[in-house]
């Protein structure tokens, strides 16, 4: 994993963590950890948006690889006869 993409997951986890402490800390108002518990759902929710997204255009540009090869091998059998 690069440098950078590393960087970044780990400081997505750090300001994660900071939020999932603000919203159990009994020691915040009431108001403070319900905006950090929703903060935190909608972090959640961002990134597995953002997953999603990505996967989907590795697993698209996948399947496109391989049909491309199904169809080059095809024609190569074909080609044979």
């Amino acid at each position: 994993m690069s440098g950078t993409r590393y960087k970044s997951k780990e400081g997505y986890e750090q300001v994660q963590e900071a939020i999932d402490i603000s919203a159990d800390d009994t020691i915040q108002t009431p108001e403070t950890r319900g905006d950090a518990s929703g903060l935190a759902t909608h972090m959640d929710e961002l990134y597995a948006g953002i997953m999603a997204e990505l996967w989907y255009e590795i697993l698209r540009h996948v399947n496109k690889v391989n049909l491309s090869n199904i169809l080059v091998s095809h024609r190569m059998l074909l080609s044979t006869f």
